[in-house]
């Protein structure tokens, strides 16, 4: 039906490889041009300003500057540090840290920004420490570019704002938020950071227009954090999104598209968040990414609290009184204790009306109106006593007010407790290590981690940890939000409780490289788990025990252009013997057997399939950002940490990302997938048939200045084969035949996107795409051919305003048709929403709107030649109220009403759910 189509695709291809061509051959190199003249980014000769170590406050401009900070500094509590538009700050000395306890007020814009950077002439990204905002004073960066730093901003026990602002060539971090409520509006993350965007426990983040790119991560979401992001692009990335399994996301009308996985996450994602992930390597994954403990690992210690008196002398250009003295300003005290309690309630009247009167699984809902109160208390506490702090994180709620004692579930109880460089946590925790040995696993029980031998730039020549405790049971993959717990479970292993044990050395020889040896035990507890509920399940196999043993190294090179990561892993298991009775109920948890575990990881060694391996490239090279990776697991390899991981695959991946000019960019990415277990066909056995998956993506954007919109095209091409068989009847015989055949499906989806943003804070956005499948396998039953091909058009739309501080608005909509050859499958969806916020009494009162509509209705014709038409449908409104009595508290109320209707066989997602919550936050 659509073979004609095949020309347009070649010449697709055509463009596609000229775009590679022009981004990796061109002699004329054009460097990415932000919204800093190239110039800014020069070291001056000759400071104007130079400020030693200690306090420092008041009020800096332009015409006092450039300035150079020559060591750790502090702002007190009370006082504040103002920078103009206009000021170059440059940071020297050794690691230093730029500590707020008053505030830190950056007045730039987007023609005359603050540049805060490095003082080195050939910068590295980690010359300095970071701006660490500790205060309830709420800090205010407007128009600023932070570089050069190991983790850029982070703020903890207490607020922040960013507009318009630039974290580029940071090392770890480009903005952290911890127990912490900050706002992000028009902000750029890029130039490779390890996760642009990291929410720990307590972070309320709401982001506006975001644009992350370039980095290994873009966004990392930890347990007990809360992320609201609208608009906006996470775009050519290793990892998009990572969400922990007890983190809070929203995000509407943004574009997670073209990186190497688009969102990781511990439980499926909801499909309404999904629709604005693809043209991704991955789009989304029910694991953890590679190198997550990297990434989910609290930064380290700020170690600059409080600072000796400097001896230094101040340098001040001609006539100019700044206002600030370092010397004699009285300094932080090194003790503080700081938290904050949330309690309330939620309230769920969920009604089902499932045609097979099953219950919907979205909200909890019972016999009783009572069963749909849930209680909830949040305690976040953070105590600090120079280089020592401990940390309390309890989320608790109930799914009855009768009994509530009885009746209490935790989503999360964490205690730590850090000293310099050591760390102890009891309690729940994530245990992450990559893709391939173990990602995800939540345990409760206890972890230890230390650093040892300082090698400078906060890095640590030795890194030892043990960890251990009870697991979840591995997750079932459905359609089912994050925060609904399901004890379905469709796993590739083990599918009972289990007990993991892990232990880790890292050996940091230099700034440079990283060697780590790991070590994990894993072994099923069917009887008298410690905190959690027996598990039984009649499909799984009989007890498992697992080890695996890991090492993996990176190696930075070319000052940090070059990172190589390599990674072997060795594992298997095997089941108990449940002829003894005291080794099949042996509770785990005080039986790790590692004598066998060694021995059994060493002994699969010469099988030759029990491995798995991994290399990963990611550098820079004339304005080239190339990244390659190559992953091969064994036939017979088995995770002790990773229940989801499948064995016998390959996968090979490219990109390159390129500023070709100051106006255009353009983006190539090639992967090659072989997996040996997705088909149930093989030549000899009749099962197992293996499948290739060849896809290109590429993408352009033109980015003019003035009144003309941005335009973007994209491009992504899948080419998949297998192996199978078809029953047929040759024409005029009556012998059914069997014919040995490969099958060929080419996938295609062309994008073409403009976009503006005004001067006066509105924006739009218009795209329009469709997607082409071709069979092209030639089957030996005429009636079969063709029946894979189909034909996609969508077009969506967003538009966003603002009304000065007081009214803002965005509203999106999508409509889209399809068409497959097959059952003669026919739909129509389209899709409404609209999010408002009122500042009623600005800082004191706010009120938030939101609505959506959405209907779909598929037809298609039965085996019995009807037709028959398939209607969901689903809106929902919601207004929330936040009402701040002073800085310190704050009372929330939730107002929501669903209902949902679908008619698809089998889905219990056909209810009506009025809910309301109540909830009062207290900072102390």
């Amino acid at each position: 039906m659509y073979k004609g189509t095949r020309a347009w695709f070649q010449v697709v291809y055509v463009w596609g490889i000229i775009v590679m061509m022009a981004s990796t051959g061109m002699a004329l190199e054009t460097k990415f041009v932000s919204m800093i003249a190239k110039e800014a980014d020069s070291v001056p000769t000759v400071y104007q300003t130079i400020i030693p170590a200690g306090l420092l406050f008041g009020n800096f401009t332009k015409e006092n500057g450039p300035y150079l900070i020559e060591g750790s500094i502090i702002v007190p509590s009370g006082e504040k540090l103002i920078f103009g538009s206009g000021c170059r700050i440059f940071v020297g000395g050794k690691y230093s840290t730029i500590t707020v306890f008053g505030q830190m007020l950056v007045n730039g814009t987007s023609t005359d920004p603050v540049v805060i950077r490095s003082a080195k002439k050939d910068p590295d990204p980690w010359d300095w420490d970071r701006i660490y905002c500790r205060s309830k004073a709420r800090s205010v960066f407007e128009g600023c570019v932070i570089e050069h730093a190991n983790y850029g901003v982070y703020v903890e026990n207490g607020s922040a704002s960013f507009d318009g602002c630039e974290f580029r060539a940071n090392s770890l971090c480009g903005l952290v938020v911890r127990n912490a409520e900050v706002s992000i509006q028009r902000s750029s993350f890029y130039k490779g950071h390890v996760q642009a965007l990291l929410l720990l426990a307590g972070a309320v983040v709401k982001a506006e227009s975001l644009k992350i790119f370039d980095n290994t991560t873009a966004l990392v979401c930890a347990s007990q954090s809360d992320l609201t992001l609208m608009g906006g692009v996470i775009k050519g990335n290793g990892t998009g999104v990572v969400a922990a399994e007890q983190s809070r996301i929203a995000i509407i009308g943004a574009d997670i598209i073209h990186n190497g996985k688009g969102v990781v996450t511990q439980r499926a994602w909801p499909k309404k968040l999904l629709e604005m992930v693809y043209d991704n390597l991955v789009d989304a994954s029910v694991e953890t990414p590679e190198k997550f403990e990297v990434l989910a690992k609290p930064p380290e210690p700020v170690h600059t609290l409080a600072l000796p008196k400097s001896n230094g002398a101040i340098s001040l250009a001609d006539g100019f009184t700044p206002g600030f003295s370092a010397l004699a300003a009285q300094r932080e005290q090194t003790v503080s204790f700081m938290g904050n309690v949330t309690t309330g309630f939620r309230y769920y009247k969920a009604t089902s009306s499932n045609p097979d009167g099953s219950l919907q699984t979205r909200y909890p809902e019972g016999p009783a109106a009572i069963d749909g109160f849930q209680p909830e208390l949040q305690i976040f506490t953070s105590g600090r006593q120079q280089n020592a702090d401990i940390n309390l994180l309890v989320d608790l709620y109930g799914n009855q007010w009768v009994d509530l004692p009885l009746h209490v579930k935790k989503n999360m109880v964490n205690l730590s407790a850090n000293y310099q460089a050591q760390h102890l946590v009891l309690g729940d925790f994530f245990e992450n290590g990559s893709e391939t040995s173990i990602a995800g696993r939540k345990i409760t029980g206890l972890q230890y981690s230390g650093e040892f031998m300082p090698i400078g730039r906060g890095s640590n020549l030795l890194s030892f940890k043990l960890s251990g405790g009870e697991t979840e049971v591995a997750k079932d993959t459905g359609d089912h939000d994050l925060s609904i717990y399901n004890n379905t479970v469709d796993s590739g292993m083990s599918l009972r409780q289990q007990i993991t044990y892990v232990a880790g050395l890292a050996i940091k020889p230099n700034l440079f490289t990283t060697i780590n040896v790991k070590g994990i035990i894993s072994r099923d507890q069917t009887h008298n788990p410690i905190f959690r509920k027996v598990i039984t399940d009649p499909l799984a196999p009989l007890p498992v025990r697992a080890q695996t043993g890991c090492i993996d190294a990176t190696v930075n090179l070319l000052g940090g252009a070059l990172a190589l990561t390599g990674e072997i892993d060795m594992g298997n298991h095997d089941t108990l013997d449940t002829s003894s009775i005291d080794e099949a109920n042996a509770i785990a948890w005080y039986n790790p057997q590692v004598n066998k575990a060694i021995p059994s990881v060493f002994g699969s060694i010469g099988t030759g399939k029990n491995y798995a391996l991994s290399f990963n490239a990611v550098g820079t090279y004339k304005g080239h950002a190339l990244s390659g990776s190559y992953t091969t697991i064994g036939p017979r390899y088995f995770s002790a940490g990773n229940p989801y991981l499948e064995p016998d695959r390959r996968v090979i991946a490219l990109a390159d990302d390129k500023q070709v000019t100051e106006d255009i960019s353009a983006t190539v990415n090639y992967s090659y997938e072989r997996r040996s277990k997705s088909q149930v066909f093989d030549l000899e056995q009749g099962t197992g048939s293996p499948v290739d998956r060849n896809t290109l993506s590429a993408s352009g954007e033109l980015t003019q200045k003035g009144r003309v919109p941005a335009l973007s095209l994209e491009y992504t091409g899948s080419f998949e084969n297998s192996l199978t068989r078809e029953n047929y009847i040759p024409q005029g015989d009556s012998v059914e035949a069997i014919q040995k055949l490969t099958t060929q499906q080419f996938d295609n989806q062309i994008g073409l996107e403009a976009k503006q943003k005004f001067e006066n804070n509105s924006d739009y956005s218009i795209k329009y795409q469709v997607l082409f499948n071709n069979d092209l396998t030639a089957y030996a039953d005429a009636t079969q051919q063709n029946l894979g091909d189909g034909i996609q058009h969508q077009i969506s739309a967003r538009s966003s305003f603002r009304v000065k501080k007081i009214f803002k608005n965005r509203i999106s909509g999508r409509i889209a048709t399809k068409h497959q050859n097959r059952n003669s499958f026919s739909g129509l969806s389209y899709k409404i929403a609209d999010y408002s916020t009122f500042y009623v009494i600005p800082r004191v009162l706010s009120l938030d709107v939101n609505g959506e509509y959405s209907h779909k209705a598929d037809s298609e014709v039965s085996d019995s030649g009807t037709n028959a038409t398939t209607v969901t449908r689903f809106y929902a409104v919601e207004t929330e109220a936040k009402y701040n009595f002073n800085p310190k508290m704050s009372l929330g109320l939730l107002i929501r009403y669903e209902k949902s209707a679908d008619q698809t066989t089998g889905s219990t997602d056909t209810y009506t759910a009025p809910m309301g919550g109540l909830h009062l936050t207290c900072l102390f």
